[in-house]
């Protein structure tokens, strides 16, 4: 307090105490920047324990101009001539530096504490490194970085060419054996077989949760399924121990050689956006689970481009209400990470499947869109509490 007024001389971390008297840096760096020789705003006071007494000693450090490098017996006495009028007493120890020694942040703050952490570790002053040897320095340190990173990047390049030429090849021997194999039932063990077979080869076979949940169910089942990659359908067909179609956007049909193998699998193929052909298109649904045919559906109704779950559509709910199939849901975990969306770059990790408890619908509902609105919501939330869990 001075004058009435409050006046603020600096951080409190920056006094230097010594012989009982707060002694404030800025002053005396302002003071000695004055100096002719020293460079403005280039001095630095702290304070630093001696070794041997404990006691704080005051430190001044300044830079000088390069024509009085060679005078320190000039600048020095009028350093401590300079505190000694500032502080009451010289300081312990005077340093002059040169240029580009006293450490500040990006702003332009002295950086007292670490120039005190230089002085006590004996490097405040020395030469800066010429640049070929802070470049050669910055890219030894970095060169372990780099090659860890090429040796992830070849690994991840070789896993990739190694699993898609077993992909390419059993996904061809699975196209000829089911567009030559008569029977629908031998058609679906083929494909079983092969995804199983596949994600064992390329090191992705899943843990399966609660799978003694698949056996003794009363069918047709309505499996619902979280649904962010490509690597799903895969999932899904090795895991499910019985015959099932897939419910799969009209899209995936629109080439003829691509129609005819997933229609020889049994897939049903449904509109998104035309509603009279969504309508038929539930009527078809509903007509396969009440001829017995169990079905794999993704009632968020589209590949989502994140891990996080969407709303759910109620169209396969609904035909399940009609038919008075079980709806049991299935829980995805890790895929979206192992195969993001519809890209083919694959990164190995850990992959899960949760069976979910079967869901029954009621067998005389009230209303029959209420009950399968009940249906979905319940699914819904048994597969997001599952993925909640798994993160």
């Amino acid at each position: 307090m001075a004058g009435g007024g409050l006046h603020i001389t600096g951080r409190s971390k920056d006094i230097v105490i010594r012989n009982g008297r707060n002694i404030y840096p800025e002053e005396i760096e302002h003071a000695v920047g004055e100096l002719p020789g020293v460079r403005r705003g280039r001095v630095a006071v702290f304070g630093s324990p001696d070794p041997a007494t404990g006691r704080e000693r005051l430190v001044v450090v300044a830079e000088t101009r390069p024509a009085q490098a060679a005078a320190p017996e000039q600048l020095l006495p009028a350093i401590n001539r300079v505190c000694s009028e500032v502080a009451g007493s010289p300081p312990d120890v005077a340093m002059l530096v040169p240029g580009g020694t006293i450490l500040k942040t990006s702003s332009g703050k002295l950086r007292r504490e670490a120039c005190r952490a230089l002085y006590e570790q004996g490097a405040l002053g020395r030469a800066p490194p010429r640049p070929w040897r802070q470049f050669a320095t910055l890219l030894l340190r970095a060169l372990p970085g780099a090659l860890s990173r090429l040796r992830r990047g070849l690994g991840l390049w070789a896993y990739n060419g190694y699993a898609w030429t077993v992909i390419g090849l059993l996904r061809a021997a699975l196209w000829a054996g089911v567009m030559a194999w008569p029977g629908q039932g031998g058609r679906w063990r083929m494909a079983h077989g092969t995804a199983r077979a596949a994600l064992r080869l390329v090191g992705a076979a899943p843990r399966i949760v609660n799978a003694e949940r698949l056996h003794g169910l009363r069918r047709p089942v309505v499996v619902v399924a979280n649904h962010s990659s490509y690597l799903d359908v895969v999932l899904l067909a090795a895991l499910l121990p019985w015959p099932a179609s897939f419910v799969a956007m009209r899209e995936l049909g629109q080439h003829y050689w691509t129609q005819r193998f997933y229609a020889r699998l049994g897939t049903l193929f449904v509109e998104r956006e035309d509603f009279a052909a969504s309508v038929r298109d539930a009527a078809r649904i509903t007509a396969a689970l009440q001829a017995g045919t169990s079905l794999v559906v993704f009632p968020e109704g589209r590949l989502a481009s994140i891990a996080d779950l969407l709303p759910f559509r109620s169209g396969a709910f609904v035909a399940a209400v009609e038919a008075g199939a079980t709806i049991l849901p299935v829980t995805l975990v890790g895929a979206h990470a192992f195969m993001k969306g519809n890209r083919r770059l694959l990164r190995r990790g850990p992959l899960a499947i949760h069976v979910g408890e079967p869901i029954v619908p009621d067998a005389n509902p009230g209303d029959r869109w209420l009950e399968a609105q009940a249906l979905g919501a319940r699914a819904r939330e048994t597969i997001a509490r599952t993925l909640a869990a798994a993160e």
